[in-house]
């Protein structure tokens, strides 16, 4: 690639120019594109703002395309990840002439479970009466899907409730122990991923990726050479909650409708009716205190009252009773097993950040109509993601339509 001026291909007299219709050539864009060349070939690291008309998809894409690195392009959101792979990413590679074996790969929520799918369906109760015309819009879809992606289902909100019922999530998946391991849907848009020299993914998915790499699981990404973070202005947002935690409502709540799907599946015959009933009745204390105390985040020390440590400590409690019943039910099978595994988890998760201390981090609550959310943020994203960008030897690429303060970048930079 060194040897093509990736500008002058954006230029009036450039491929571009003479293949679209309409296609305006912009002294900046052909400015990027050069700089984002050369941070791919000298393993650099390039911050660089670039306003809406700029065009600074095609801008990093052409230099992407032309190179030889393995590369990874990353997105603040799923539009625009969509956007950038079914739209603008087939245009570069038609114009140049350049084909790479390039995937979409999302989170494991955006792809149907045929497990879970099928315990729904033997067991009604799970799905509900005013969820069930949903549920056949899916599964008649899932007889068909190559891919389980659930965008493709246009009559279903990406949103609705229902899809948590029919996707898997880290805590809930059985793994190489699933029946429909070898169909996985998730499994197989992360084989074609790894196989790739271009992956277009999101920030949450990198970020996934980089941390279960640091906890020395399996990876979700390839190896690769260059990372180029479009959107970049929401990295440090979505950074902070996953090199922190959070746990929520929501989360408890499927915590113990996994309970029920899995002794009904596994039978073990310990009776979680107490525990299960003790548990909904403290969330829903808790999240009502929430919606009345919580109007904005607060952090941990700014709560306190008489009222938020009683409802607070019988939520802890409950959830160590429900662990305790777990353990006893954990052999029956593994989908119990694993649902003691995550309980294990969310008790170990919630204690810790009640006693959260530290001068490093920030323990916070939100709350809502309806839910809560706790969580564990560090105050410097620099000190958990600089190592990253210091010792790994990739190429590094942040843009967005808006990264600094005037003229200053400063504070993208901290």
């Amino acid at each position: 690639m060194s040897m093509i001026d990736v500008g002058g291909i954006l230029t009036e007299n450039g491929l571009f120019h003479n293949a679209i219709d309409g296609f305006t050539p912009r002294i900046a864009q052909q400015e990027m594109a050069r700089e984002v060349a050369d941070a791919i070939n000298y393993q650099g690291q390039l911050v660089v703002e670039s306003g809406t008309g700029t065009g600074k998809t095609f801008a990093y894409l052409v230099p992407a395309v032309l190179g030889n690195k393995t590369t990874i392009v990353s997105t603040g959101t799923k539009h625009l990840q969509e956007q950038v792979f079914y739209r603008d990413l087939p245009e570069v590679m038609r114009v140049t002439g350049v084909s790479k074996k390039a995937e979409l790969l999302k989170g494991r929520a955006n792809y149907l479970c045929r497990y879970r799918l099928r315990q729904s369906s033997q067991q009604s109760d799970l799905v509900g009466k005013e969820n069930s015309f949903s549920f056949n819009i899916i599964d008649h879809w899932a007889a068909s899907t190559r891919t389980g992606d659930i965008a493709e289902v246009k009559e279903i909100n990406e949103d609705s409730a229902i899809w948590r019922q029919v996707t898997s999530t880290t805590e809930n998946c059985l793994g190489s122990r699933c029946s429909d391991y070898n169909r996985c849907f998730v499994n197989q848009a992360r084989k074609k991923a790894l196989e790739a020299d271009l992956v277009v993914v999101n920030h949450h998915l990198f970020f996934s990726d980089l941390t279960l790499k640091s906890d020395g699981f399996g990876e979700l990404l390839p190896e690769h050479d260059t990372v180029i973070f479009d959107e970049a202005h929401s990295l440090a947002d979505i950074a902070s909650k996953f090199f922190g935690f959070s746990i929520s409502s929501y989360q408890l709540r499927d915590l113990l409708s996994d309970i029920v799907s899995a002794e009904k599946e596994d039978k073990s015959g310990v009776g979680f009716g107490e525990v299960y009933g003790e548990l909904e009745n403290n969330i829903r204390a808790f999240t009502d205190y929430a919606g009345r105390i919580v109007k904005d985040p607060q952090t941990l020390e700014s709560l306190v009252s008489s009222e938020f440590e009683l409802v607070f400590r019988n939520l802890y409690t409950s959830l160590t009773n429900l662990q305790s019943a777990l353990e006893k039910a954990a052999p029956a099978g593994e989908g119990l097993a694993r649902c003691h595994i995550r309980c294990v988890q969310v008790v170990s998760n919630v204690g810790e950040w009640k006693e959260s201390r530290s001068a490093s981090t920030v323990a916070w609550m939100e709350g809502g109509q309806g839910f809560f959310r706790l969580h564990i943020t560090p105050m410097d994203i620099g000190k958990e993601f600089g190592p990253y960008l210091q010792d790994s030897g990739k190429s590094w690429v942040f843009t967005s339509a808006t990264l600094a303060v005037g003229d200053d970048f400063s504070g993208f930079f901290k």
